[in-house]
């Protein structure tokens, strides 16, 4: 598993797990999860949509 920035410069990568582990499993599992859900990433705060008072968080995604 791997994160790059908007850049696509490499930001974090896990290696070593099952080969059978399903991509939610190892990302439950990791220390970037662990990471995420403690707010240690410092990822920007919530702004609203474009013409809109909507707040959205920064997500990632794949």
């Amino acid at each position: 598993m791997a994160a790059v920035d908007a850049n696509y410069k490499l930001i974090y990568a896990s290696v070593g797990s099952q080969g059978r582990v399903l991509d939610a499993g190892l990302f439950a599992h990791s220390d970037l999860h662990k990471a995420m859900e403690r707010g240690l990433l410092n990822f920007p705060p919530p702004e609203p949509l474009p013409n809109s008072d909507i707040m959205m968080p920064y997500v990632c995604g794949r």
